[in-house]
């Protein structure tokens, strides 16, 4: 298997990407940031930098065909769309990512690690409500953001990172709401 054979180090990276879209450019700056806050790019025991380690995932990456990245703008990649479609396709227990899209029933089950909630989910809070975020790590919102999103009514307290980003209508309030809940954020 061709996933196999890939790097321990370089597996959870991969499994990441499936939080973004493989129709849309995303910044390495943000990428990097992430596997950052995450634990997933960090100094090593040799000496080297988290900088020569994300520089060295990004080149394994591209050189597995699995992001691809133009000759003449370093800034951005984008994941290949079969290696999307593979990754969001693995079982909940390999690929920890979460996504709500379109219309969801209600659910009790784990949300996983990483929850990202995509631009074409209908914003149904009880059904939100209902998914157990006690391990989630990180959320990124794309589309209209709810201020049920962020609450004292969801357990989020292992959350480092919530990726705003692709989010419209943020308000202050929902930033001071943010601010008061999630502690623990690192991105």
């Amino acid at each position: 298997n061709y996933f196999r054979t890939c790097p321990d180090s370089l597996k959870p990276c991969i499994f990441y990407l499936s939080i973004f879209s493989a129709e849309k450019n995303i910044r390495l700056r943000r990428l990097v940031r992430r596997w950052i806050a995450e634990g997933y790019c960090r100094d090593t025991s040799d000496g080297t930098t988290y900088e020569k380690n994300w520089e060295k995932f990004i080149s394994e990456l591209v050189s597995l065909s699995i992001v691809q990245q133009s000759p003449s703008n370093k800034v951005f990649c984008q994941i290949n769309g079969f290696f999307h479609e593979y990754i969001i396709s693995r079982p909940m227990e390999d690929n920890l990512v979460f996504a709500l899209e379109g219309h969801c029933r209600l659910n009790s089950q784990r949300a996983g690690q990483h929850l990202t909630i995509r631009s074409s989910w209908d914003r149904n809070e009880i059904v939100y409500e209902s998914i157990d975020f006690s391990r989630l790590r990180s959320l990124t919102v794309s589309g209209k953001w709810e201020s049920f999103f962020i609450s004292k009514k969801v357990n989020m307290r292992l959350l480092r990172v919530l990726d705003l980003e692709d989010a419209t209508d943020v308000a202050n309030e929902d930033l001071e709401q943010i601010v008061k809940v999630l502690r623990h954020l690192k991105f």
